[in-house]
């Protein structure tokens, strides 16, 4: 069972590991263009034991020169010889026990090697201690390049990633899009909804004589002349009317049989509006007719309310026109958070390379786990495949983005999230596979990420819909 990573505003990597010291290693892969900073000017650091000229550059990346003195490097040579002792076996003694004299003259170059190592790690360390610039997280390399070492002075450059200086973000200079508005159900769509629980309950009879008329239904597959391997609608029932099928549509498949296969182009119906004219596509369609079929609808009385659970018309009436204005409440809701997604990451910082490209690997190992959609994406021509890429690195971007942004105001804000908000919010996802007994201990740390990030970010966009509305948020909306 996996999550939709393709499209979630949450990170599937989980950007707030502990962090723990990591030893340097190679670069990931290339391929995604991060954005680009000034480099800050540079700062100097002192304390008894080093130097450090520290270094701020793109994608949150850390450069650190550090200068060890003498007593640092002494306190190396200890750690090194020591070291090297605990593996040295001399007759007459226990293992680890050798005289210092005996292990320096005979394993000098060994002394050495391990003092070098014991350096660069002092070093490291102290020059964290200092700047309080952490690494990223415990997967973060550390480069490390000696620059000079002597007996009584070394120096080092270290290069790290570390998380971003996020910017102040005023949540009461949200104003939402005026276009973000909550529609009205209107009569039409109770009415359209009526219709279609009537085909539901409809008698169907499939036609074997005779070719397609006004008033029928086909079961239609249509497909791209141009690319016949891309199905547009499969299996799908359309009614042959003016009111419900494409005018081009329409045009094919009147008079003609099943099993027959029509090639035409597709046109925008004369009642579009300009805007609809100017976004639409002709592209010449391949349609086979599967079937073709007649409807007996039930009568509009209480036999059929009934049918439907409810005792009479009126009552059904109300029963969809509360379903669709639920409907409606949910788009409207959706559509404000999105806005509010959209407000946050306007507020633009500057972001560790390592964690966007683990985004965009996992979103894409993700979709290729699906069966069907690893198809879609190996049909898919070099454009379709790069425009793919470009917006699974767009929405991995904007996912971090919102995940540093909202824990950053999470934070200044006060805000808290229980264990059994992170659990319930993990639940609710896995029930979208179906209704599957959950043990709430065999949960995946992956997805109590996910769900982390997503409760996170729901409270932010809770937070910012009360602000802009004057409200003080109840403890509900934000605890």
């Amino acid at each position: 069972m996996k999550e939709d990573t393709e499209n979630t505003d949450s990170p599937k990597v989980d950007p707030a590991k502990e962090k723990y010291l990591q030893k340097e290693g190679s670069d990931a892969e290339n391929s995604v263009e991060m954005e680009k900073i000034p480099k800050d000017t540079s700062s100097l650091y002192k304390s008894a034991e080093v130097e450090v000229k520290l270094e701020r550059h793109p994608n949150c990346i850390v450069h650190l020169q550090v200068t060890a003195n003498e007593h640092l490097l002494k306190k190396a040579h200890e750690e090194g010889w020591k070291s090297v002792r605990k593996d040295v076996a001399v007759p007459g003694f226990r293992k680890g026990k050798a005289p210092r004299a005996y292990i320096e003259k005979n394993h000098a170059d060994a002394i050495e090697s391990r003092t070098q190592n014991s350096a660069t790690n002092l070093a490291f360390r102290a020059a964290l201690q200092l700047v309080q610039i952490p690494l990223l997280n415990d997967d973060t390399r550390v480069r490390c390049t000696v620059i000079a070492y002597t007996d009584d002075s070394a120096t080092f450059a270290f290069e790290y990633e570390t998380h971003p200086d996020l910017p102040s973000i005023d949540l009461g200079k949200y104003r939402k899009d005026p276009k973000v508005v909550r529609a009205e159900v209107e009569d039409r769509e109770i009415q359209e909804s009526i219709e279609q629980l009537r085909l539901f309950y409809a008698k169907w009879t499939t036609v074997i004589d005779r070719s397609v008329q006004e008033g029928d239904y086909v079961i239609l597959d249509v497909r791209l002349a141009e690319e016949p391997d891309q199905t547009v609608f499969s299996d799908t029932r359309f009614s042959v009317s003016d009111k419900r099928m494409a005018v081009w549509m329409k045009k094919l498949v009147m008079g003609k049989k099943t099993g027959d296969v029509v090639e035409g182009p597709s046109f925008p119906d004369p009642d579009f509006t300009e805007a609809q004219k100017a976004d639409f596509t002709p592209k010449n369609a391949l349609v086979t007719i599967k079937k073709i079929e007649t409807a007996e609808l039930p009568e509009l009385d209480e036999s059929f309310a009934r049918l439907a659970g409810v005792e009479n018309l009126e009552e059904l009436r109300e029963h969809i026109e509360h379903m669709l204005s639920n409907q409606s409440e949910e788009h409207f809701l959706e559509s404000q958070k999105e806005d509010i997604n959209n407000f946050l990451i306007e507020h633009t910082f500057d972001m560790p390379r390592s964690l966007l490209m683990a985004e965009i690997k996992n979103r894409k190992k993700a979709a290729l786990e699906n069966r069907e959609r690893a198809q879609e994406i190996e049909a898919m021509s070099p454009e379709e495949k790069n425009a793919w890429n470009e917006e699974i690195a767009t929405k991995s971007e904007k996912a971090i983005r919102l995940f540093y942004l909202s824990r950053e105001i999470m934070r200044k804000e006060s805000l808290t999230v229980t264990e059994e908000e992170v659990q319930d919010e993990a639940i609710k996802t896995l029930r979208t596979f179906g209704p599957v007994q959950i043990d709430p201990s065999n949960i995946s740390q992956e997805l109590l990420a996910l769900a982390l990030s997503k409760v996170i970010l729901e409270k932010v966009q809770k937070l910012v819909i009360a602000r802009s509305q004057g409200v003080t948020p109840t403890t509900d909306a934000t605890t």
